[in-house]
């Protein structure tokens, strides 16, 4: 029997760094479960760009002049910028590199467009020998197996399965807290050493050491998404006063935002969408703005012609998300896009 309709309104706002979503009723479209490994979850795609870099400039207000394959970038440098020793595996201070250090870098795939570009700095990792291995940033996207005194895990770009075990050093981070092997979960973070990987895709390795960094926001906890509870009728979504029809059982619920489909929507709003398999993002541009989105990275910007360079990152609370060949964004986004917090609005009558 269908289930009678149901009232429910949506008012969007995005602030500096939240997206937040208010509900007229409780919304509880997704189960979360502390079992991670029986989860099902879509894929999520490496939301960071690396390389080997030298330093060009020594770090001065948090920012570091690099050069990584033979283009300067500005890394900024903040509070949740890791850094860390390779030779000894302890935190590095950044204020002690000096011009012509080799260093690999973690950073934003999202730049500006100013000379040179700024990205902000995920993580780097100091005191790196040419030829040698280093600490590796990594984090778990799955784990592919659990067993005693071992811990097998899938890295979030999904080319890269290591093997954790009791026999080799686990420490922490910045702190004197104990860590096992019980703390690698879907999301953690880690700093990894390792020596030969296999020829196979993904490729596999053990780990020969590791730091164990902490839990990567929004993936600390596996998520089931399903559609939006009880809602199965059409929808109306109204995005700068144009009203577009959205079928109810499309909408979604990630960490309780409102997620929608985003070529049905940007399409109707004008928009051209890219989508570019090799590092799955989506190119977005009306002719006044544009903005490229990242799977499973939660960091927005947008470039328009009305202005000069990029907005700086912000954060929504929830990244993009692909299911069953389809992608899904946050309906905040587009509060972003237009610069204006009430731009969007849901309703189902």
């Amino acid at each position: 029997m269908k289930a009678p309709k149901k009232s429910l309104g949506f008012v969007l706002a995005l602030s500096l760094s939240i997206a937040v979503a208010a509900v007229s009723s409780p919304i509880t479209a997704f189960a979360e479960t502390s079992s991670t490994e029986d989860a099902t979850t879509p894929s999520l795609a490496s939301s960071q760009l690396k390389g080997d870099a030298i330093v060009k400039a020594p770090l001065e207000n948090d920012q570091l002049l690099v050069t990584v394959n033979d283009m300067d970038i500005m890394l900024n440098v903040s509070e949740e910028t890791l850094a860390i020793d390779s030779q000894t595996g302890l935190p590095a201070s950044l204020k002690e590199l000096k011009v012509g250090d080799p260093i690999f870098a973690y950073y934003s795939p999202a730049m500006t467009r100013s000379i040179p570009p700024q990205s902000h700095a995920i993580a780097i990792v100091t005191q790196v020998e040419e030829d040698k291995s280093h600490a590796e940033f990594f984090t778990v996207r799955e784990i592919i197996s659990r067993n005693d005194g071992e811990v097998r895990a899938l890295n979030t770009a999904g080319d890269l399965i290591v093997t954790f075990s009791e026999e080799n050093p686990l420490t922490p981070y910045k702190t004197k807290q104990y860590v096992t092997l019980d703390d690698i979960h879907v999301g953690t973070q880690l700093f990894v050493w390792y020596d030969i990987v296999a020829l196979s895709y993904p490729g596999q390795t053990v780990a020969t050491s590791s730091v164990l960094v902490g839990q990567a926001e929004g993936l600390g906890v596996r998520a089931v998404y399903t559609p939006m509870s009880g809602v199965e009728d059409a929808v109306t979504v109204t995005i700068m006063d144009k009203a577009i029809q959205v079928d109810g059982t499309s909408l979604m619920d990630q960490n309780g935002l409102l997620m929608v489909p985003l070529c049905l929507v940007a399409e109707d709003l004008g928009f051209k969408t890219d989508w570019k398999g090799e590092d799955q993002s989506i190119l977005l541009d009306d002719g006044t703005v544009k903005t490229t989105l990242y799977i499973g990275s939660d960091s927005y910007f947008k470039a328009s012609s009305q202005a000069i360079g990029l907005t700086q990152n912000f954060s929504i609370g929830v990244a993009p998300i692909l299911i069953d060949g389809r992608t899904y964004v946050p309906a905040a986004l587009f509060n972003l896009l237009y610069s204006d917090n009430e731009a969007v609005k849901v309703q189902v009558k």
